[in-house]
Order: structure tokens, then sequence, then C-alpha cells
């Protein structure tokens, strides 16, 4: 990226951010509330502009201050239709987190799942995020946060068939982890092979 670009990129964010800023206008200094609406917009548009440009860094981040942004409006308001809004903000998060996948910052793309589950009330679709998450930290090779995921999947499961496949996951896991001796497992197991 060159400076042209990151000086652009700069004054893109500082100026969505400031339409955030609470404003005194008019005679009496009425105080005017920010349009977060037209921020969330603007984020969004800024982080297509930088995917195109092949920033998928910058991109995420603006994702990620989208998300950030309308999951905070979402707890000071209170609104009738609480599960729609969760799953919208639900995707924003998990779309930051694919797009931080290309980066492979682990611990952001978590706290994006993370948020992605948090900020639903819909128990389905915090089960399938945590699945989701679980599957991306395997497919990175970092097992303990993929049991994480998984076992928060399998807490949220809300029938026989989801319990089913978020359970067995750690222990698929655990089974095929490099490190863990087989024979160790073995010897943990219930049933023993030996006669007594």
């Amino acid at each position: 990226m060159d400076m042209l670009e990151k000086d652009e990129f700069l004054k893109a964010y500082r100026s969505i951010n400031a339409q955030l800023r609470k404003k005194f206008v008019g005679f009496r200094q009425e105080i005017r509330r920010p349009n977060v609406t037209d921020a969330v917009d603007g984020f969004e548009n800024l982080s297509r502009k930088q995917l195109d440009l092949g920033f998928t860094e910058l991109s995420a981040a603006c994702r990620l201050a989208a998300a950030q942004l309308e999951r905070s409006v979402s707890i000071n308001a209170v609104s009738n239709n609480g599960t729609k809004q969760g799953a919208e903000y639900n995707n924003l998060y998990v779309e930051s987190a694919r797009t931080f996948c290309f980066t492979n910052q682990q611990l952001t793309i978590y706290e994006c799942y993370e948020g992605a589950i948090g900020s639903t009330n819909d128990t389905c679709l915090a089960w399938f995020t945590s699945m989701e998450a679980g599957q991306t930290a395997l497919h990175l090779n970092d097992y303990p946060n993929a049991i994480s995921f998984f076992i928060k999947a399998f807490k949220l499961a809300q029938n026989e068939m989801e319990k089913n496949l978020s359970g067995m996951r750690p222990f698929d896991i655990i089974l095929h982890w490099p490190g863990i001796p087989q024979r160790s497992i073995k010897n943990t197991c219930c049933y023993s092979t030996q006669p007594k």
C-alpha cells in the first residue's frame, strides 16, 4: 500500500467517524444525534472499496467497525424485532471474521465470531455460528479454540441432531490431535480391553 492510498483510506475512515460525534446546531445549540445508519453504510462501502483494491485487512477492519457500531446501538435501543436485528449484526460480525481469515489474525477472527454469537437472541443462529467458528479454528490448526467453539455449540444445541453434530466434533479432534499419544486416550476410556 503506497502512502497516497493509505492517506485516502485514513481520510475516508476519519470522515465516517466524524459523523458519529454529537453536534451542536442552531441558535439554541441543540444537540443533534449522529446518524448511525449513514456511518454503518459508509464503513460497509469503504470495506467493499478496500476489498476491491486487495486490502483485506482494512476491509475486515471496516466491517468490524460497522458490526461493533450496530451492536452498540442495539444494546442501547430496545426494538420489537430483536431477532431480525440480531441476525443482521451476526452477519456483519461473521463477514468480518471471514474477511480476517485471509489475513490469518486468529485473535481478531475469534473476537468477531464471539461478537456474532453474542449479538443474536436466536439460539439456532448462535449454534450455527459457533459451529462455523469451530470449523475455522480447526482449519487454522488451533485445536483448543476449535474445541471451545464446538462445546459452546453443544450447549446451544436445541435438538438431538445439533447435539450429535456439535458434541462429536471435540472427541473427533482429540482423537486425531497431533501430539496426544493414542495410548493415553485408550487408558482413559471407560471400557478396558484387558480381562479383570
